[in-house]
């Protein structure tokens, strides 16, 4: 047997069709056909193309998975939970998962610095991103190395200031119960309100 054609893809150009004896046998990107040293005439054994088909099914296959882990830092619990729903067998699972290790898409504290900074942005308390990174698989040491001491009092008054103003907050008991419903500290929660009040009490 060998290669009789390399056709280029009409609709990926990165890819091409391998033809062993005037057949259609798989297509390949264009980086595999030079590392694989891929040409015309060349002769192939049965155990060869089955090679070449399995190393083209896995790079298709991490194509994939890496173009999810791109939209965003994953926890590995994230990313073992995706392999699992798209992937049938264990050796594509373990084969996925070193690839994106390998190169770079398993971080654990980057991605709970992400979350952090994510989470912080949307105003959340540090108890409630805790429970969200343990449910993750984050574990305590790591979310207590990226969670920062010092952001939980000027969330609550940003929170404060912004419900303040709503008729379903005018009484002090109800704002107070919605901020620890978001899981803030209750003498946090006192301190902003009080300083709030103080504030309030100069003005007039």
């Amino acid at each position: 047997m060998k290669v009789t054609a390399l056709l280029k893809q009409l609709k990926r150009a990165d890819r091409i069709n391998v033809y062993i004896d005037q057949r259609y046998a798989f297509s390949m990107s264009v980086t595999q056909i030079a590392d694989f040293g891929i040409h015309q005439d060349v002769q192939v054994s049965p155990e060869q193309i089955k090679s070449w088909r399995r190393a083209s099914k896995e790079y298709l296959l991490f194509q994939r998975v890496e173009s999810w882990a791109l939209r965003r830092h994953h926890s590995r619990r994230e990313i073992e939970q995706y392999l699992a729903r798209i992937l049938k067998t264990d050796i594509d699972r373990r084969n996925a998962l070193r690839y994106l290790k390998q190169h770079g898409y398993i971080d654990e504290w980057r991605f709970a610095q992400f979350w952090v900074e994510h989470r912080h942005r949307s105003q959340a308390s540090n108890l409630r991103i805790k429970a969200e990174l343990s449910s993750k698989g984050i574990d305590r040491p790591t979310i207590e190395s990226v969670l920062p001491d010092d952001v939980e009092l000027p969330t609550i008054r940003r929170l404060i200031a912004k419900k303040s103003h709503s008729p379903q907050y005018a009484d002090r008991q109800k704002l107070m119960a919605y901020l620890a419903r978001k899981g803030f500290n209750y003498c946090e929660i006192k301190e902003a309100l009080d300083s709030e009040n103080d504030s309030t009490d100069v003005k007039r």
